[in-house]
């Protein structure tokens, strides 16, 4: 999962520091990688903590806040790129992914320990 994770802010900050068409093909592979592996172990972690008679429960929820996060997601973003700029917003939003490395250590490993 943390591959996964390094994978998505480095193609966030190639993303953010992109001029040239190359460059954003490159990020959106490495955006592309990341967000892939990354939401498919995170589906996988919701199911393995689910007891076995609540799965399909774990997934519909999964789901269900994933598909909210993409809806809103790009609305309240579309109100930061006035002010930041493109380039702002995949920086922040690059640095929200660093923040979720700890916490993902904090709140699913440390409770597998």
């Amino acid at each position: 999962m943390y591959p996964a994770l390094i994978i998505l802010i480095i193609g966030m900050f190639i993303l953010s520091q992109t001029t040239t068409g190359a460059v954003l093909l490159i990020a959106g592979a490495f955006i592309g990688l990341g967000y892939g592996t990354y939401l498919s172990s995170c589906q996988a972690v919701a199911i393995k903590q689910a007891p076995p008679h609540r799965i399909g429960l774990a997934t519909a929820t999964f789901f269900i806040l994933t598909d909210i996060g993409l809806g809103i997601g790009p609305f309240v973003q579309g109100y930061v790129v006035p002010t930041l700029g493109y380039k702002g917003l995949y920086l922040i939003l690059g640095f929200i992914l660093i923040i979720c490395v700890p916490l993902h250590h904090f709140l699913y490993e440390k409770n597998e320990q």
